[in-house]
């Protein structure tokens, strides 16, 4: 893993503002950090749970630190690093006889941020919380509190215009008493005032300790007490433990799997870019937007590459969110359309409303279930992109249980919508009205839903018989029969002109999308070594939008295309690095796994994904050459395939 130094980021100065900062996090805690031009600290506290009374997620606090004397200036020297190895950023500053080192850590395995400094001469330290909406009252002298409470909520709101009382009137009110703080203490630090800590004399060393939490608290001293019993168990382990065992869980990551490439810089920068991409979405993950909307369209691109990284754990959360708003989506269909089965909107609140600012605050001129923004009206396909990422994480890691509790009642509920939600013709599911992704924005017989739907029920159709019961097997079945064909242009045979289209029918484009690729990523129908490949190929080439879309390299490199993915990664400055680069090594379909299908000649790459049945590909190609290839199980080399 020592290539991962070279991915360090790293800074000689001190900043200005958040845009030189660095992120840490373990999942669910999460900060950016940087220095000022004038020397201070400052962290930016974050919580994947702290949503404020609208639904938004809310800064948990910043924290400004100040030393003096201050050695954190421009014209000493300097050096702040973010160590993608060990979960942790070292800023250092002055010259031997008067240096100051600051470490700062989010605990891998505990809601707990340490902030360690050490220096050769005695300093003295403030510690500052700004933006605390409330100091919390304290026990503990050393200790300074704040939070924010929740004593409103739009909730209750927006189930009423969006005509779900019903089932809201049984359920508790995910914002209401919502309540999200911190604490910060540390030895040799008292309370200045009620959002400051400084030290008692001046030392040379000193640990901050920030405990964040959300909890639900009726009296802020719920909140108190259950923040406080959280301290008590975190501080229970030593430090040098929890310290251990935070550099053990980050070296478990970084041995799980990795791509590291060389050849040439825009080889390494793909390298650096793929390290820190995964560091990332491992530190924070997905967040929701400033107007507290999840985009599941957005979000996917940081999901779909945990299977090849082996990061499964990562993405429950993701399957439990839609899970646990399940029964609301079941209800708002049969209040809605008047039948059962689920749907998920484009860009939803956590617990699975539409945002009232694309349901339509004004519903004067609309019907109970109408949409007023056009571009979420009729977008629903994400839940069978879902559905498409829960197959093929149980492809990977098959649990009866997973399945059970998880794949079957959200497969259940999206496939019946898509069953009782729209007419036959000729016998035939006529999609209409609808859209192609939030592209097309009218639209009849949409590529994505065909593909979608064809996709996720061969999938369920490959479960093992007695995970699924006759009935719904029978469902899936005739549903795939009622199918129409993909949309597809149709030339001359003989001249092999035939591509495929967005929609049987489409108007009004509303956005840079291609969404007749949807054959391709995320429903793999077409790719290397399958039927009609060059059907998708063509349709590669005659997309609407070229270098525009950040599925651009992903379908390349599903295609073969490898200059067009070298061209994409230029173009997009990496941001889709991880899916392509998985693809251009790896690709799977059923128990075939195909070996380096997409990798251009005049790059070296050593790396370890994951290939589903539980299996592992670690592999070296240099200078043209597949030097080494390691299957585990051995049992899988028969699957194996090198598609070079």
């Amino acid at each position: 893993m020592d290539y991962l130094d070279q991915c360090d980021v790293t800074f000689d100065f001190p900043g200005g503002d958040r845009s030189q900062s660095t992120l840490l996090g373990n999942g669910d805690v999460f900060l950016l950090a940087w220095v000022t031009h004038t020397g201070e600290l400052v962290l930016e506290l974050n919580k994947s749970d702290a949503w404020d009374e609208t639904g938004r997620q809310a800064l948990v606090g910043r924290i400004r630190l100040a030393l003096q004397p201050n050695l954190f200036v421009a014209g000493t020297p300097f050096r702040q690093r973010l160590h993608l190895r060990e979960g942790q950023v070292t800023i250092a500053a002055g010259n031997l006889k008067d240096r100051v080192e600051a470490r700062l850590w989010v605990d891998a395995n505990q809601p707990v941020v340490r902030i360690e400094i050490e220096s050769t001469l005695p300093i003295a330290l403030r510690a500052t919380v700004e933006g605390a909406q409330q100091p919390a009252p304290s026990t503990d002298g050393n200790r300074v509190q704040w939070l924010h409470r929740n004593s409103s909520s739009v909730w209750p709101a927006t189930m009423h215009l969006q005509s779900t009382d019903d089932w809201a009137a049984g359920d508790i009110d995910p914002l209401l008493y919502r309540t999200f703080g911190a604490a910060m203490e540390g030895s040799g630090l008292a309370p200045a005032d009620s959002t400051s800590l400084k030290s008692t004399a001046p030392k040379t060393r000193f640990m901050i300790s920030i405990h964040p939490l959300t909890a639900r608290a009726v009296e802020i001293e719920d909140w108190t007490k259950t923040l406080s019993r959280q301290i008590e168990q975190t501080e229970k382990m030593p430090i040098e433990v929890a310290c251990a065992q935070h550099l053990s869980w980050w070296n478990a990551f970084w041995e799980r799997s990795h791509i590291h490439i060389t050849g040439n810089e825009a080889a390494e920068a793909l390298t650096r870019a793929y390290a820190r991409q995964r560091f990332t979405t491992a530190c924070a993950g997905p967040q929701t937007d400033p107007d507290g909307g999840f985009r599941f369209g957005l979000a996917r691109l940081q999901y779909w590459p945990m299977l090849a990284s082996g990061d499964f754990a990562m993405m429950r959360p993701l399957f439990r969110m839609y899970l646990d708003a399940l029964p609301m989506a079941l209800q708002r269909t049969r209040t809605y359309f008047s039948h059962p089965g689920a749907f998920f909107p484009a860009v939803m609140h956590t617990w699975g409303s539409y945002l009232n600012s694309d349901y339509g605050i004004d519903r004067d001129d609309l019907a109970v279930g109408q949409v007023r923004d056009r571009a979420s009206r009729y977008h629903w396909s994400g839940s069978l992109e879902l559905l498409a990422m829960l197959l093929e994480h149980e492809l990977y890691v098959f649990t009866e249980e997973f399945s059970q509790s998880t794949l079957l009642p959200l497969a259940d509920a999206i496939i019946t919508f898509y069953d009782r939600h729209y007419p036959r013709v000729d016998g035939k599911v006529r999609f209409a009205p609808a859209q192609s992704l939030d592209g097309w924005l009218e639209a009849i017989d949409p590529l994505p839903e065909i593909a979608g739907l064809k996709w996720v029920l061969e999938g369920l159709l490959r479960l093992p018989e007695e995970l699924v019961s006759k009935k719904r097997r029978s469902q899936w079945q005739r549903l795939l029969g009622e199918l129409p064909p993909l949309p597809m242009r149709r030339g001359s045979e003989k001249l092999g002109a035939n591509y495929l289209i967005p929609a049987v029918q489409y108007d009004d484009l509303r956005s840079c999308e291609n969404p007749e690729l949807a054959a391709v990523f995320p429903y793999r129908i077409y790719g290397i070594g399958k039927p009609d490949v060059s059907v998708a190929r063509r349709t590669f080439e005659r997309r609407e939008f070229k270098g525009k879309s950040a599925l651009d390299a992903v379908q390349a490199a599903l295609l073969g295309f490898v200059d067009e993915i070298q061209g994409g990664f230029a173009r997009s400055s990496y941001s889709n690095a991880m899916p392509a680069l998985q693809y251009m090594l790896l690709q799977c379909d059923g128990k075939r796994i195909l070996i380096l299908p997409a990798w251009p000649n005049g790059w070296d790459v050593e790396w370890k994904l994951h290939a589903p049945m539980r299996t592992t590909v670690e592999g070296i190609f240099r200078g043209g050459e597949l030097r080494k290839l390691t299957i585990t199980p051995e049992v899988r080399e028969k699957d194996v395939i090198l598609a070079r």
